[in-house]
């Protein structure tokens, strides 16, 4: 180590202190530059690697000094070997998979919004984009390689395995992660294989979802056929979980998850794009991502719920507040800063709401006993119609009596009697009454489509609903104080059990060393929404596809070791966070009902005005309607 120099100039390099270690090399600071670390190897590298470092170290690092850990000069021994390369210092940054869950994202990035996982997702677009225009392959693309900073810049790390373009040929990344890797290369080996920018795209796109999608993989899903269907497996057979195709492929998304729709036709056709069952179909770029996902962050507009929530501009409602109330977790906002609250008097404002006077009472409707036919009309007389029923039954009447007499008349008498009773029976032809009946079913249907419309825009229910409205949010307002200290006693009666919780929120699955639980596995408990050791529960990893008695066994006999260290600590008081979210809670929702309360003498006297209004603009074609459905009745039964 005391023999190191910088193979550019041959000066001594000075070490300070190791900052970390990894399976390759450890990295240390420099003791006579703060903008650079040094990577040394613990093993000689080979020539392969070697020859890469030295075309790496030669090309200008321009856009790429700003988005990657890149070799900028080399480290040599004693013996004029090279054992590792200086680069650029990246400091305060995080994995990047601490940014992509609830849990992870509140002790990295308490403060995260959707605002920046999509500002995060964008830059790490850019710096895809920015690799391939100098002609190098990432290869080896995971979110191990990935660090994000507190203001979203990216930083990509271990760029000594980027597949390197040379002058006759590639030097290639023969290292890869299955989670990330493109349908058509698994199954190969990745020593030799040279890559193209496209299965780059790929594992890019598995970065952005897991990002927009809450740390979800896109192939981890709810698999409808038989045996088991790893992410591995679903990968290589692109089934897709979440695309318009996954019901073909038999899968579907996990419970708790959004439909890609949410984040509007754009971004979902993207998706859809680089994880579609359809092979040779080029995958979108960066460039594609890039545009697409500065669209969207500037199109997300605040909830008016939570102060912690934007959502895309195209959809009625917030749908982390839908997520959140399934699944009874907080997907944002970790960190909570309090608000002096405003000074209302709430009397004073009820008291304004009193004051705004109803409509008068509702007039009467139209009374089919108070009907008379309207001047002018044609309706065929009753009268009529039972003077030719009378004469019928009298023709009738004599043709009986002259078939009995023993006159001259006789039968002949009685068949023209029967004859002009048939004659003069009033009848009516079968499209005739059809063409009645219709009239009277539109008269009906106008009528009932008017009267609706009068009993919801005419009436005083009207008013009195929205009344009643106010009511409940003055009364549930009034109720907040008291709602505060039940949930605060709450917290306080539940401390050790949130100590628990807290205590097993410490250990990660994909971190563990779980008999049979591997990347993709755990992958998959992660996209089911089961990450630390306090999410794992029997009947959640038995519901599981692929997870049997054993593996459960195994994932819970985890839980037991870790909760038997546990010891509840009596002395420490609740979770500061956790009253801040009662707090926040309680003081939003306090904020809501203010806004309606204060919004209510204006929207009582607008729906007097209204209700009015809607009765003199209805009551004509009321009136009008009624006797339309009268009359059509009337022809009906006088015909």
């Amino acid at each position: 180590m005391s023999n190191l120099v910088v193979a550019s100039t041959g000066k001594p390099l000075r070490l300070l202190a190791e900052i970390g270690k990894g399976g390759e090399g450890a990295v240390w600071s420099l003791s006579d530059a703060t903008d650079r670390v040094t990577k040394i190897y613990l093993k000689p590298p080979s020539p392969a690697k070697v020859e890469k470092l030295r075309l790496m170290a030669a090309m200008p690092g321009g856009d790429l000094s700003k988005v990657a850990a890149w070799p900028l000069d080399l480290v040599l021994n004693g013996c004029r070997e090279v054992t590792g390369f200086i680069m650029p210092r990246v400091a305060a940054h995080s994995d990047a998979h601490e940014l992509y869950s609830p849990k992870s994202r509140a002790g990295s990035f308490p403060e995260a919004d959707f605002r920046f996982l999509v500002h995060v997702a964008s830059n790490v677009a850019r710096a895809f984009r920015a690799v391939h225009r100098t002609g190098y392959i990432i290869g080896d693309v995971n979110h191990g390689h990935l660090l994000v900073g507190r203001d979203g810049r990216v930083v990509l790390i271990d760029c000594d395995s980027f597949q390197t373009p040379k002058p006759n040929g590639v030097l290639t990344c023969d290292v890869g992660v299955a989670l990330f890797t493109p349908p058509e290369l698994h199954g190969r080996s990745f020593k030799g294989l040279v890559r193209t920018p496209d299965h780059d795209a790929f594992g890019m796109a598995v970065l952005i979802f897991h990002l927009l999608c809450m740390g979800r993989h896109p192939y981890a899903g709810v698999w409808s056929g038989r045996g088991e269907m790893p992410i591995e497996r679903a990968i290589a057979e692109r089934r897709f979980a979440y695309g318009p195709h996954r019901k073909t492929m038999m899968m579907d998304r996990p419970p708790g998850t959004i439909d890609l729709a949410v984040l509007g036709p754009r971004i979902s056709g993207l998706f859809d794009a680089a994880f579609a069952p359809t092979p040779g179909r080029p995958r979108p770029t960066p460039a594609d991502w890039v545009s697409a996902l500065d669209t969207l962050k500037a199109a997300l507009k605040p909830c008016t719920a939570s102060g912690a929530h934007f959502y895309p501009s195209h959809l009625a409602a917030c749908p982390w507040c839908v997520i959140e109330g399934q699944t009874g977790a907080r997907l944002f906002g970790q960190r909570i800063r309090g608000e002096a609250g405003q000074t209302i008097n709430i009397a004073a404002l009820w008291s304004q709401i009193e004051r705004v006077a109803p409509p008068p009472p509702d007039p009467a409707l139209p009374s089919a006993g108070l009907w008379k036919s309207p001047a002018g009309m044609d309706v065929p007389s009753p009268l009529l119609k039972q003077v030719r029923i009378a004469a019928s039954v009298a023709a009738a009447c004599i043709g009986l009596v002259a078939c009995g007499s023993d006159g001259g008349v006789g039968p002949m008498g009685g068949m023209i009697g029967a004859g002009v009773a048939f004659a003069v029976w009033p009848r009516v032809s079968a499209a005739r009454r059809q063409a009645l009946a219709a009239a009277v079913n539109a008269a009906q249907a106008t009528w009932n489509q008017l009267e609706g419309r009068w009993r919801d825009q005419a009436t005083v229910a009207a008013f009195l609903s929205l009344k009643g409205q106010l009511s409940d949010s003055h009364t549930e307002y009034k109720g907040l104080p008291a709602r505060r200290v039940k949930l605060l006693a709450e917290l306080q009666a539940k401390r050790e059990a949130h100590q628990k919780v807290q205590y097993l929120d410490r250990f990660r699955i994909d971190r563990a060393q779980i008999t049979g639980v591997g990347p993709g596995r755990a992958a998959t408990l992660a996209s089911f929404g089961i990450e630390t050791a306090a999410d794992v529960e029997r009947y959640k990893i038995l519901n599981l596809r692929g997870f049997g008695p054993s593996l459960c066994d195994a994932l819970v006999g985890w839980r037991r070791q870790h909760e038997s260290r546990f010891r509840f600590n009596p002395a420490a008081p609740v979770d500061p966070r956790e009253t801040r979210r009662v707090e926040e809670m309680i003081e939003t929702r306090r904020k809501q009902l203010v806004d309606r309360l204060q919004a209510g003498p204006r929207e009582l006297l607008t729906s007097q005005v209204n209700i009015l209004a809607a009765r003199t603009r209805l009551e004509p074609f009321l009136k009008s309607a009624w006797d339309d459905l009268q009359l059509a009745l009337a022809r009906q039964r006088a015909a």
